[in-house]
């Protein structure tokens, strides 16, 4: 499948950040050990022409997302839409984004924190019952953060996903699904009489868990993300500015100096998450760069330059 999307949407940049509680207070699950701070951006390869289809909440290109904040986690989900699909007439954007906005509100629907896969499997069959959208496939990725214990529950399908940095380091990153090279794990709705499309189950998708500490960052993208922009890319925009928020937090006395903290800090994710995007965008474009995706073109053993 060629590659045709090279968008670059960062969907969030949560910082997971300790409140004060005592030991009996979190035991009891009475107060929230974590609260998260985040902020989402996208850029899209070529802005629309034309008015955005009411079911995109927003322009990410091929892309779509969704979070929801609720008293004892908080869930995000980010799809990449299949660009194959616009050489049958199909605006591969309208499946990513029913998928998405399908998750979210199952999410919100289950009684206990929703467990990724059920959200991934419930999501994608209200798609599928709807029949609103008759075709497309796209990659799915989806994060429970359980604001309790600070475990991060993912499941993954396809080549979006997320990593952890702490410290300036990436410690956590999840791990590509390929058919083949640029041949992502993909849910699909396949019309009768078209022409072959790869389709993968909610239950191919890849599950895994992360305990989060203090200042954490989780970057969570798109492929546009990451076939552009190595770790040490990423790392060297975000570095100096979460290392501030970690010394600026370390002085906060009161609850008033930690409110002002707070709206400081969510702008400055807000500046990262945006920063991120344009540098994606600007890698994408220099068709000169060995990117991660021409490296990885290359290791097929053909010949790339570029974003």
């Amino acid at each position: 499948m060629e590659k045709t999307d090279s968008e670059a949407t960062v969907v969030s940049s949560p910082s997971i950040i300790h409140s004060e509680a005592s030991v009996d207070e979190v035991e009891n699950h009475t107060v929230n050990k974590f609260k998260i701070l985040y902020s989402c951006s996208n850029e899209p390869k070529n802005y629309r022409t034309t008015n955005l289809p009411s079911i995109c909440k927003k322009d990410c290109g091929e892309d779509a997302y969704f979070e929801l904040d609720q008293n004892n986690f908080m869930v995000f989900g980010i799809a990449d839409g299949v660009g194959g699909w616009n050489k049958s007439g199909v605006d591969p954007s309208l499946f990513a984004w029913d998928l998405m906005n399908s998750c979210k509100e199952v999410s919100g629907d289950l009684e206990d924190w929703p467990d990724p896969k059920t959200v991934l499997i419930d999501g994608y069959d209200m798609v599928i019952r709807k029949k609103e959208v008759k075709a497309g496939s796209s990659t799915a990725c989806i994060l429970t953060l359980d604001k309790i214990s600070g475990i991060i529950y993912s499941t993954n399908l396809g080549d979006s996903g997320f990593s952890v940095i702490r410290d300036n380091k990436v410690i956590f990153k999840t791990q590509e699904q390929q058919h083949y090279f640029n041949a992502p794990y993909q849910l699909s709705i396949i019309p009768d009489n078209s022409i072959a499309y790869l389709q993968n189950t909610p239950h191919d998708a890849y599950d895994d868990q992360f305990t989060a500490e203090e200042g954490d960052v989780i970057i969570l993208g798109t492929d546009g993300l990451w076939d552009n922009m190595y770790d040490e890319d990423i790392i060297n925009i975000i570095k100096n500015d979460i290392n501030n928020i970690k010394e600026s937090k370390a002085e906060v006395k009161t609850k008033e100096e930690y409110e002002a903290w707070e709206k400081e800090t969510n702008e400055v994710l807000s500046g990262l998450s945006f920063q991120l995007t344009q540098q994606t965008k600007k890698y994408s474009q220099d068709w000169y760069r060995e990117s991660p995706f021409s490296k990885k073109f290359s290791s097929t053993g053909q010949y790339y330059s570029g974003g």
